[in-house]
């Protein structure tokens, strides 16, 4: 009889190790998602930040090249090009307006 307890006691020991076992590698799963869904999100904003610095950048590139032909033909590139910007690709364009087609050829020389 007294052995019958005595396995009883230690199979009811077993399945509380077991159990604690089994929690602690729970709790170090959970962990490790939160940390590596940490990573993920510190990496998506230094992505981010990294695209803006590089819009930024040809942003005030764009705005000098601007600047700059619009200083050259004064009075006849006021309406010359168009800015226009996009999210998808390199960011801002630069493009020749339709009107008016002499101050793109001047600019240019075209």
């Amino acid at each position: 009889m007294y052995v019958y307890v005595i396995l009883l006691a230690l199979a009811v020991t077993l399945l509380s190790l077991t159990a604690a076992f089994a929690v602690c590698i729970c709790c170090r799963r959970m962990e490790r998602e939160k940390n590596r869904s940490i990573i993920l999100r510190i990496r998506e904003q230094d992505r981010t930040a990294k695209e803006l610095e590089h819009t930024r950048i040809e942003k005030q590139t764009l705005e000098k090249v601007v600047e700059t032909a619009l200083s050259q033909a004064p009075g006849t590139a006021r309406n010359a090009f168009r800015i226009s910007y996009t999210t998808v690709g390199s960011g801002f364009t630069l493009t020749p307006s339709r009107w008016p087609n002499t101050a793109v050829k001047r600019i240019f020389g075209k």
